[in-house]
């Protein structure tokens, strides 16, 4: 088993030095990186279990190879604890199914991002946020979880702004874009169930999605006419989504 990492080793002399260095090379969101040191990354990669040449995914369409290695550093880079590393690892083997249609999610006119909801323990034991403003900022597990995908995605998938990506807009949720499930309020089954994924253990669902749209209640006056408005919303973002959709375990979290 080769435990050694592989990726390129750049000395530099300070963070803000080396946060001014990875903006500079195009290796960021725009917003302040984690220096990902070797031994962070080691970290991250002995939570998950994984030797540093794994293969996770591959996106056939751009000829790209998504290991374990790389992923680990743009987990580091984006503030993630290294117990968040099985949830992003489990995420990227979802997203990169055929039937999920990665290249065409990250690369269409229309902005669409893969959204990630979480359901399982790993909601409680990683305070992953599903209730109040759960798209919104404040949690830590939602913000850098999210976030370590974009960064995947653009520095190993090749989705940078204006070269692959190619959406004419964006939204926020191409930050980062994570939640979880409240499966205690939840009067159905959880949705791993419905997708699925054994009833215990740990889920994590991806779907390419525009921006969220919250429907409020100026027009409606009663129970009905609330319900219409939401649909109608629901409607529109519907057929406004890209892509497809897949669940995935969790099972070494």
């Amino acid at each position: 088993m080769d435990t050694a990492l592989t990726s390129r080793r750049i000395e530099l002399g300070d963070p803000a030095e080396a946060m001014e260095f990875f903006y500079q090379q195009g290796w960021t969101d725009g917003l302040p990186v984690v220096p990902p040191t070797p031994k962070r990354v080691e970290e991250f990669l002995e939570y998950a279990g994984n030797l540093p040449g794994d293969i996770l995914g591959m996106i056939p369409a751009r000829n790209r190879v998504i290991t374990a290695e790389k992923v680990a550093i743009n987990a580091v880079m984006a503030g993630c604890l290294p117990n968040y590393m099985p949830v992003i690892v489990a995420a990227i083997e979802a997203m990169c199914q055929e039937e999920f249609n990665l290249h065409g999610i990250s690369a269409t006119t229309g902005g669409t991002a893969p959204l990630l909801i979480v359901n399982g323990p790993a909601v409680q034991q990683l305070n992953i946020n599903y209730g109040v403003n759960c798209f919104g900022q404040g949690v830590r597990a939602n913000a850098t979880i999210g976030r370590a995908i974009r960064l995947i995605l653009m520095n190993v998938g090749g989705s940078i702004p204006g070269v692959l990506d190619k959406s004419c807009l964006g939204h926020p949720g191409k930050y980062g874009y994570c939640i979880a499930e409240d499966e205690e309020g939840n009067p159905w089954e959880p949705l791993s169930v419905e997708r699925g994924i054994y009833k215990r253990g740990d889920g994590l669902r991806g779907r390419g999605s525009p921006f969220c749209q919250q429907p409020g209640g100026w027009n409606g006056r009663t129970a009905g006419g609330l319900n219409c408005q939401c649909v109608d919303g629901y409607d529109v973002s519907w057929r406004q989504l890209g892509g497809g959709t897949l669940p995935r375990t969790c099972d070494d979290l």
